[in-house]
């Protein structure tokens, strides 16, 4: 009986950790949110490689030709983008829900990177972004943030799909 019975509490406080554990990720991501929220601009926007890319391209001398900023002047860099949406409503809060919501399976984070795609979020004069490498399963992210929970297998999944749902075709 008293097995029984400590079998029961322990079902209980695990269930109640798990829901605390949940809310807080979520309550992690209110930043982000008001982040989105307050963002005068959102784009989604697909983009040729950019610095930092693990790839190299070299000219006919074969020396390196270094890649275009993925941003020029603080702003997002026009000449390498090749498609790009304003993000508004229902769409923003998609995003949102597909970037806080609490990883559940693996984390995914590989060595290259070889972005194609990118979340700018502009407030004022400030720029924040997102560079996701969809083939690589890896990001880069502006400073302010870092803290962004990391992308598991799910969050990657919804993320390509939503792109592609707005009709990116570059880089996939």
């Amino acid at each position: 009986m008293h097995y029984f019975i400590r079998r029961i509490i322990f079902t209980i406080v695990l269930i109640i950790l798990i829901q605390i554990l949940a809310v807080a990720q979520v309550k992690r991501g209110d930043w982000l949110i008001k982040k989105f929220k307050n963002a005068d601009t959102i784009l989604l926007v697909s983009h040729a490689l950019v610095e930092g890319s693990t790839d190299s391209q070299v000219d006919i001398s074969g020396k390196i030709v270094p890649y275009p900023k993925l941003l020029i002047n603080k702003r997002p860099n026009k000449e390498i983008i090749k498609e790009q949406i304003m993000l508004r409503g229902e769409i923003v809060d998609s995003l949102l829900k597909i970037l806080i919501r609490p990883y559940f399976d693996s984390v995914i984070q590989q060595g290259c990177m070889l972005a194609h795609h990118a979340i700018f979020i502009i407030k004022n004069d400030k720029v924040s972004f997102i560079n996701i490498a969809f083939n690589c399963g890896s990001y880069e992210t502006s400073k302010d943030l870092e803290k962004m929970e990391p992308f598991d297998k799910q969050k990657w999944a919804d993320l390509e799909s939503l792109f592609k749902q707005l009709g990116f075709k570059y880089g996939f």
